[in-house]
This record gives C-alpha cells, structure tokens and sequence, in this order.
C-alpha cells in the first residue's frame, strides 16, 4: 500500500529539515576553520608585510593523495595555508579512509583538517539567499528553479606528514635560469592581453589600456625566476578587465576593493610560482616589493 498523500508530504518535510540542520552543522564547522585561518594570515601578513606568503610554494599545490587530484577554490588556499602554518612540505592529503587504504598509519594525537563541498541547490519562498545571507546570483536550472550555492558537506583531512609509512615525493628542483627565461618567454605569449617588457617601466597592469607593463627581466637581483613571479602577479590582476572575470579595479590605494584586487593578485602569483617550481615571490631590493609591502599593509 502507497503512504497517504499527508504522510508523505509531512515525511518529505522531516527530510527537508534534516537536510538544513545537517546543511548548517557543515557550515559551522567550514566557518570555525575558515575564521581561524583569516586570523592566522591577519597576523602574518601584520608581522611579515609581503613575505606572508614566501613559505608557501612547497605546499601550496595540495592535491588528494589517492586520486592524485589537486584542490581548488577555497579548498586550494585553506589546505595551502594550513600547510605553510604547520609547516608541512608534503603537497599530499587524505582522509582517514584513503591512508588506510595506502597503508599509512596515522600518528597518535594528529588533527584533522576541513576540506570543503559546495553544491548549487534549488531554492523556493524566502529561502532565496546563500549560505551567508546575501541575496545569491539569479541562476535557474533548466526547470526554471532559483539555484543557490549550499555547504552540503566536508570532509577530515590529514598531510602526508602526518602520517608513518609514507613513502616519500621525488626529489624536484627549481628551473635553472635559462628554464625560467623560456619559461618567461612562454608566461608572456599565453597572457590574455599584451606584456610591454623594456627598460625604465615600473611594473604593473594598466586597466584602461589593458596592457602589463614589465621593466626588462635583467633588472631583477632574483633573476628570471623573481622576473616570472611579479609578472604572474600582474598577469592576475589583468584578469580582472571587464572582458575577463570583470573584478572591481577602481579603488584607489588604501581602499578596500584595491586591498582585496591585491590580494588577488598575489595569492594567484603565490599559487601560479607553486604550480611551475619557482619559490622566488618578489625581488626583495626593487621598489616594486616595496610598493607591495604597503599594499599588503593596506
């Protein structure tokens, strides 16, 4: 025998309340872990001014040590940070399940961390606001329902360097300086718009003419590698023109909106260094990395 229509609608709303409650608990938790890392990089970035981030390249390409997939979004700078903080070389991360599985034995008294999973949802009625109570972007399924963005779970992860009975990475090694010049030449022909590298230009992207403006790489006491992070960070802010991802580049130094296009900007170059073995973040005796300390400070 079929359940009774209102059996079945009180049933269906039960499960609906569950899944919110459920919803709600992830969310807590994503948002203990994310607070504790604002305040972590608040600190460092107030200590250490642009050098916040110079620990990072070794870790800051984490990737799933059973399926070999690296994160991304916020899951990518959590689990990067989380690294750089704890001083964790090792890029690899598993849940308890997947070591076990690798036959890796997880040392006594070791935490987890969070790895996040978002989910777009169909929403209906007063509901139509994200997770953080702003009103989520008008996107519709092909049934014409609002969907929003929900925390719909997250899971414990733990570093490779937790861990006994791991075995270790490759031995890898920065590129020489004639691998970062082609590497130079290359980051240059894949920009979405034109690099203006010669003597005598301070660098920095031009949103109006969009254009990347690069003094020539000789100058760099880092060298081509120092050369390919700082273009990589102008490189990050040229993909914020109305064209490309259409970020907000009108503030003016001191402001929010130009604080937040700076952090942007590096973060991208700290991730972007990672991904092509270079450790060099700035050239640490140019204007240019002095000019970056006072954003980062702003």
């Amino acid at each position: 025998a079929s359940m009774p229509k209102q059996a079945s609608l009180h049933s269906g709303k039960r499960i609906e309340k569950r899944k919110g409650a459920a919803m709600a608990k992830n969310l807590e938790k994503v948002k203990e872990q994310r607070a504790a890392i604002v305040a972590q990089i608040v600190e460092d970035m107030e200590r250490d001014g642009l050098a916040w981030a110079k620990d990072w390249p070794e870790a800051a390409s984490p990737r799933n040590a059973a399926s070999g997939k690296p994160y991304h979004g916020c899951n990518r700078l959590n689990l990067a940070y989380i690294a750089k903080a704890k001083g964790y070389a090792d890029p690899r991360w598993a849940t308890f399940a997947q070591a076990k599985q690798l036959g890796w034995k997880i040392r006594k008294g070791e935490r987890a961390s969070v790895v996040e999973y978002w989910k777009q949802i169909p929403v209906k009625g007063s509901e139509d606001e994200d997770a953080n109570g702003t009103e989520a972007a008008d996107e519709r399924d092909e049934a014409g329902r609002r969907m929003v963005w929900r925390c719909v779970g997250y899971w414990n992860v733990f570093n490779a360097e937790q861990f006994d009975g791991v075995e270790p990475l490759p031995a890898t090694c920065e590129p020489t300086a004639d691998e970062a010049g082609k590497l130079a030449d290359a980051l240059e022909a894949s920009s979405r718009c034109p690099v203006d590298e010669r003597e005598g230009l301070q660098p920095c992207y031009v949103p109006g003419a969009d254009v990347v403006h690069m003094p020539a790489r000789g100058t760099f006491s880092t060298g081509n590698a120092g050369f390919c992070a700082t273009l990589l960070h102008e490189m990050a802010h040229s993909t914020g023109h109305p064209s490309a991802l259409d970020r907000d580049q009108s503030g003016e130094f001191g402001s929010a909106p130009y604080a937040f296009e700076e952090l942007v900007a590096e973060i991208a170059s700290v991730f972007a260094c990672a991904d092509l073995g270079l450790s060099a973040q700035a050239d640490p005796d140019s204007d240019h990395y002095m000019s970056h300390v006072a954003y980062v400070k702003s």
